[in-house]
């Protein structure tokens, strides 16, 4: 015979947890299911779970929608597993229609003044009704104080200045360092049910995973980890997934990984990534910020020598010799 254990949880333990939220503004999320499966290597939220946190924010304060274009996203500091006082804001910057929002957010951790940890503005679909009591927040209007008292921006000044740092897009004129194709799979669990298309997260993991390629893969980041060097993403910017691109489970899919430029003297590297479905149709795309950062000081640093020179080979041999599905298109200008 099987017994059955009833664990009883104090009502304080309930009801703390209750109180947080219900104590929490409208428009404040306060994230609290932080799990394992959601952290990085590092102990911190893994880059690519930040949006799905932002968009838990977006539906408790609309009361439903799904994004369809992150503009900007930009990571100031990394939230670890943990964290105490976690929450989310989020604001209605913009209603471009009925059906559409633009919604800023933020999330912060802990009572500094220093407290915002990533930053984020959306474009968000709404169902018919979502949304409809909800004022446009006026560009004048501060945002929510800190714990401390901290005079916060005004939503103009703040959607503004994250506008004004996005990686710039190609330019035909400047060209590009390299491009590289990573040939990946589309398994079960990667596609929603609901409508054949890749879902979010996954889009996240299959771009980390095929830029990683570019610095020899995990045995390529371990090595810069042994040298106290970490290669961190700092921003990404104008991520869209296709609704109209359908993926069938079990098929090959393609992920382009392009290095734009290096800048600041090798220590800041811009890449745009697009997956391809196998004819060749876009289903994801998006631009990202990577930064060589020097893991004791908290400190840019740039690339040594020799780690850009095997990235340049690296370009060079995925080229000369693709294999399980990776292919390369040569667009190499002036290394910077």
């Amino acid at each position: 015979m099987y017994r059955t254990t009833v664990l009883v949880v104090p009502r304080a333990v309930i009801a703390s947890h209750s109180c947080r939220r219900e104590m929490a503004p409208a428009n404040v999320f306060v994230v609290e299911q932080l799990g394992i499966k959601d952290i990085d290597g590092y102990g911190h939220v893994w880059y690519g779970n930040y949006l799905k946190f932002f968009h838990r924010g977006l539906q408790l304060f609309l009361g439903g929608g799904t994004v369809v274009r992150v503009e900007h996203l930009k990571y100031k500091q990394s939230v670890p597993w943990g964290a105490e006082d976690s929450r989310i804001e989020s604001y209605l910057v913009e209603r471009p229609s009925p059906a559409m929002a633009v919604v800023y957010q933020r999330w912060r951790v802990g009572p500094s003044a220093d407290s915002t940890y990533a930053i984020c503005l959306s474009h968000v679909a709404l169902e018919p009704g979502c949304a409809d009591t909800i004022a446009v927040m006026e560009p004048k209007q501060r945002l929510i104080e800190g714990r401390e008292g901290a005079r916060e921006p005004m939503l103009g000044m703040a959607v503004k200045n994250l506008q004004t740092g996005a990686v710039p897009p190609i330019d035909d004129a400047e060209g590009i360092i390299g491009r590289i194709l990573i040939g990946r799979h589309a398994y079960l669990d990667m596609i929603s049910p609901s409508d054949s298309t890749i879902q979010l997260v996954d889009v996240m993991d299959l771009f980390e995973q095929s830029r990683t390629e570019l610095v020899g893969g995990q045995p390529g980041l371990k090595a810069f980890l042994d040298r106290g060097i970490s290669l961190v993403v700092g921003q990404i910017d104008a991520l869209v997934l296709s609704k109209d691109v359908k993926i069938t489970p079990g098929t090959d899919v393609l992920c382009e990984v392009t290095l734009i430029r290096a800048t600041t003297g090798r220590r800041c590297f811009n890449f745009q990534q697009r997956l391809l479905r196998s004819d060749g149709m876009e289903a994801a795309r998006v631009r990202v910020l990577m930064c060589c950062v020097d893991v004791s000081k908290g400190e840019l640093v740039p690339v040594p020598d020799d780690s850009w020179a095997y990235w340049n080979m690296r370009l060079e041999t995925l080229g000369k010799s693709p294999s399980h599905g990776n292919g390369f298109h040569n667009q190499r200008t002036k290394l910077s």
